[in-house]
């Protein structure tokens, strides 16, 4: 039985940290995003890239956190996949850990890559806001921040989209 026991618990220890960890993405090198069809040749690595960014650590991986920002930066920036769009809501969002922003980008393309033909500008926006939210709650090294705490009990409570509706209506920053 203490043998039984034993064994389980060396497994777990050596198990679970892993599995805690997010799995199964490295970032490419040498990509490049010359024609139209460099773009969907890395969705696949663009939608596991996000994955890992919503839940690496903040203080880790030896710049590879970095290295997929860019990566996903570089990729949203000039895809014809996507048509980002930026609020001034965001701002309140992004001030405290500026990353955020590139996880709203982040939460916005996997919405817009898993759902094409949708044109539900409100739907996207939701999708960055929700990322920015798991990025929060799961990643380590991340500052304590109101805003998002309040848009996390938002969500929660399901009034989310009722706090975010007239912010759509004020100015956009940016559209691609």
């Amino acid at each position: 039985m203490f043998r039984t026991l034993a064994v389980v618990a060396l497994l777990l220890l050596v198990a679970v940290p892993g599995t805690l960890r997010p799995q199964g993405f490295e970032v490419p090198q040498g990509y490049s995003f010359d024609r139209k069809e460099d773009y969907a040749k890395y969705q696949p690595q663009i939608l596991k890239c996000i994955d890992f960014l919503e839940s690496a650590p903040y203080d880790g991986e030896n710049g590879k956190r970095e290295a997929a920002n860019m990566f996903l930066m570089t990729w949203a920036r000039r895809s014809p996949s996507i048509s980002l769009r930026f609020h001034t809501y965001i701002n309140t969002l992004t001030t405290v850990n500026p990353d955020f922003f590139v996880m709203f980008i982040a939460g916005w393309t996997r919405r817009e890559l898993t759902h094409p033909g949708s044109h539900d500008l409100t739907e996207y926006d939701l999708a960055g806001i929700r990322s920015i939210i798991r990025t929060y709650n799961q990643a380590k090294g991340v500052k304590k921040d109101p805003a998002v705490e309040e848009v996390a009990r938002l969500d929660k409570e399901g009034k989310l989209v009722k706090w975010l509706k007239p912010k759509l209506q004020a100015e956009v920053l940016d559209k691609q």
